[in-house]
């Protein structure tokens, strides 16, 4: 990305130079190759806890996504669901933009973090046209529809943008 060059050369901060959020100056304190990421785990089957201290990750990767990493959190794969894809435990990148039902069904196929009755999971939703099918890879995990009816029924918390684990990202 041509911008972090210029941000280099000038020593501003590369994020604000994206989407002016924040000061072009770069602080002292901050290492302006990193970014301090809100980091959760899962603390039962129908929680998240986040832990004390907070990862940080490349600035690298938001300016690649466009995205800004106030709108983006670590969490903890919480199963085996999305194997070989993703490994319970793998760290995930989240972006956690506002996504409501509606919008779900005008998004592309990807992988979400989701949380359903209360649960959470790692899913790949289809949207079809009045409804949305969550998927698994494991194939001993099964599929389930969210018809317009049960929309209440789904919290569509973020998007998947990376996976930091001990195998690759296909």
């Amino acid at each position: 990305w041509v911008g972090l060059g210029i941000a280099k050369k000038y020593n501003i901060d590369p994020l604000w130079l994206l989407t002016g959020i924040g000061s072009p100056e770069t602080s002292e304190n901050s290492n302006a190759e990193t970014v301090k990421l809100h980091y959760y785990v899962e603390e039962g089957e129908d929680s998240l806890s986040e832990i004390e201290h907070y990862r940080y990750l490349d600035r690298e990767i938001f300016l690649t996504h466009q995205i800004n990493p106030e709108d983006c959190v670590l969490v903890d794969a919480p199963d085996n669901s999305m194997e070989p894809l993703i490994f319970k435990g793998d760290i995930l990148l989240v972006y956690i933009p506002d996504i409501s039902y509606n919008y779900a069904l005008e998004m592309e196929t990807r992988i979400y973090f989701i949380k359903i009755n209360n649960k959470y999971f790692i899913r790949k939703i289809y949207p079809r046209i009045t409804d949305l099918l969550i998927s698994s890879e494991n194939e001993k995990f099964g599929e389930e529809i969210i018809k317009d009816d049960d929309r209440n029924k789904i919290n569509i918390i973020g998007r998947v943008i990376a996976r930091y684990g001990t195998t690759p990202f296909l």
